[in-house]
């Protein structure tokens, strides 16, 4: 399965998570980012006051949008939006 920035917004509405909580292909105040660098990276980071925080560099964009999705995957299960299947 690839997931691309275009489709990553989709995946975090599947966990609940809100739209103003991520920014997808620029940066936003307080919110978590993923840019397209122009050395051809992509980086994932939490932006605040014009600063860039905990930002991890990806070679591709869709290992970048995986790293993304699974920050927010394991915020909402220890928030308890998401719930861990017991079969």
């Amino acid at each position: 399965m690839v997931i691309l920035t275009n489709t990553v917004g989709g995946y975090l509405d599947l966990f609940g998570v809100p739209a103003d909580k991520y920014a997808i292909g620029g940066e936003a105040n307080e919110r978590w980012c993923l840019t397209a660098e122009d050395d051809g990276t992509w980086h994932v980071f939490w932006s605040e006051r014009g600063s860039r925080f905990d930002e991890v560099p990806f070679a591709r964009e869709e290992d970048a949008c995986f790293y993304l999705i699974g920050r927010f995957a394991a915020q909402q299960l220890m928030n308890g939006v998401l719930q861990v299947r017991r079969d």
